[in-house]
């Protein structure tokens, strides 16, 4: 049900460019939402932990920045990426 609607809004208004929203992600939003990971957290797939983002420089912030915009681009994502639970964290009330 919540499936189908959310695919249903991103048809309606998304993929027709009617959308208000903005699908960029620059590097203080990757920054930000780095700086609220719980530490020593590992995905249990690939043993990424969290420590190695937290501990990351300014430039994976960057590269982390365009890979996301690319893959928002571009309709696609790694499997592994698929296996995990993303939650999303709006940037204000209204986004939701």
């Amino acid at each position: 049900m919540v499936l189908n609607e959310l695919e249903n809004n991103i048809v309606i208004s998304c993929k027709t460019c009617a959308c208000k929203a903005s699908h960029t992600i620059n590097v203080d939003d990757v920054s930000n939402d780095i700086l609220r990971l719980k530490p020593h957290k590992a995905d249990g797939i690939e043993n990424a932990s969290s420590d190695e983002l937290i501990n990351g420089c300014s430039e994976l912030y960057v590269h982390l920045a365009l890979l996301f915009n690319a893959m928002i681009f571009h309709d696609v994502t790694q499997i592994n990426m698929l296996l995990s639970t993303l939650v999303p964290i709006p940037k204000n009330i209204e986004s939701l």
